[in-house]
């Protein structure tokens, strides 16, 4: 039993340790970048800027961030979410 509680307690750890390395908004590109289309993307854009904060975007915000993510997409989701932050899109959340 006691085997089975330090497992728990490592992998409860080793799960935190991935969580924080691995920022909200890297896995909110990712779920972007998984969609196949720029429409499906665009709409994967909205939905999470909506779960995460509770907000819609407007039509031109949306349609920015959806060209941002279509120009770039191959650099990959840590490089897009660096420049989301550092750009004024970053205000959406704030």
């Amino acid at each position: 039993m006691r085997k089975i509680v330090i497992f728990t307690c490592c992998a409860f750890t080793a799960m935190s340790s991935l969580a924080i390395a691995k920022p909200p908004t890297v896995s909110a590109v990712n779920a972007v970048l998984s969609q196949r289309t720029p429409a499906a993307r665009k709409a994967e854009i909205s939905r999470q800027i909506e779960k995460a904060c509770d907000i819609s975007l407007s039509e031109s915000d949306l349609s920015r961030a959806s060209d941002m993510v279509e120009t770039h997409r191959k650099k990959g989701a840590a490089w897009l979410a660096a420049q989301i932050k550092n750009s004024e899109l970053s205000y959406v959340c704030g």
